[in-house]
């Protein structure tokens, strides 16, 4: 372990730790970043690390596995209500999947991190997929989000297994089972830009 690990563990503790920034948007002094660790089952050295601007509103919010293996990806069949526990935390790193609905979610140009369990995920999903619908130009395209949350309604109430799936080269995105037998972790090796 470096020095620059052993002051940083040091640093950040269960209680976490806050810090004076300069906003890099308004460029205000009253910008804190908040470090916490995180209680995660089978997960050590868990961060979330949190930016707010008072001034212009500016939050950012990440996670950092500082005992990251690598590149990992998880998958986790839902068959029951009972997965419903199942938590997903997604890194701003994270690529996010529902294989069985066509849903990915990419990292974006001001990409968020967030901790969601099942039912969080697909509501906000189906969020989503309204907007779409109302904001739809085709019958067509209307139709399929129609269809669409019908499969999200069943989904909601256990009528349909699926898959969640989370890849993230930094490691740092990971699902939080409710029953470990219906998890698959892979290690892999990232490809180079």
């Amino acid at each position: 372990m470096t020095e620059e690990d052993r002051n940083y563990k040091e640093y950040v503790t269960a209680e976490g730790g806050t810090v004076n920034f300069t906003c890099p948007i308004c460029n205000s002094d009253k910008a804190v970043v908040t470090q916490h660790l995180l209680q995660i089952p089978y997960y050590d050295d868990f961060h979330a690390i949190i930016f707010i601007c008072p001034d212009c509103g500016l939050r950012r919010a990440d996670f950092a596995n500082i005992s990251s293996k690598g590149p990992t990806r998880y998958s986790y069949v839902i068959n029951s209500l009972e997965d419903f526990s199942t938590k997903v935390v997604r890194s701003i790193e994270g690529i996010f999947k529902i294989p069985e609905i066509g849903v990915e979610i990419h990292p974006a140009t001001a990409p968020s991190s967030w901790i969601r369990n099942v039912e969080g995920i697909l509501l906000d999903i189906k969020g989503k997929v309204k907007i779409a619908r109302d904001q739809a130009e085709t019958e067509e395209t209307k139709q399929n989000a129609l269809a669409l949350l019908k499969r999200l309604d069943n989904m909601l109430k256990g009528g349909e297994s699926f898959t969640l799936w989370i890849e993230d080269d930094t490691g740092n995105s990971v699902i939080i089972p409710s029953n470990s037998d219906n998890l698959h972790v892979e290690y892999y090796e990232a490809l180079q830009n």
